[in-house]
C-alpha cells in the first residue's frame, strides 16, 4: 500500500499517461463546448427562420423548421 506522501509526489509529479488522460479529457471537454455552442447558435437561427415563416404564413417551411428545431432540443 502506498503511503499519503507517495500519493502527493505522484499527483505533484504526474506520469506521462497521466498527462496524456488529462489532454484527452481536455479536448473531449473542449469539443463539448464547442458542439454546444454550435448547437445553442443553431437552435437561435431557427427560431428566427422559423418567426418569419410565421410571419410570411409558409407553413411548408414552419413545418419542416420546426420539426428541425424538436430534434435539436432533444
Amino acid at each position: 500500500m502506498k503511503s499519503e506522501r507517495s500519493h502527493e509526489q505522484d499527483m505533484q509529479n504526474p506520469s506521462s499517461t497521466q498527462l496524456e488522460k488529462l489532454v484527452s479529457i481536455e479536448n473531449i471537454y473542449a469539443q463539448m463546448v464547442l458542439d454546444e455552442i454550435l448547437i445553442q447558435q443553431m437552435i437561435e437561427h431557427l427560431k428566427v427562420k422559423i418567426d418569419q415563416s410565421l410571419d410570411s404564413r409558409d407553413a411548408d417551411t414552419f413545418m419542416k423548421l420546426s420539426s428541425l428545431y424538436r430534434e435539436l432540443m432533444r
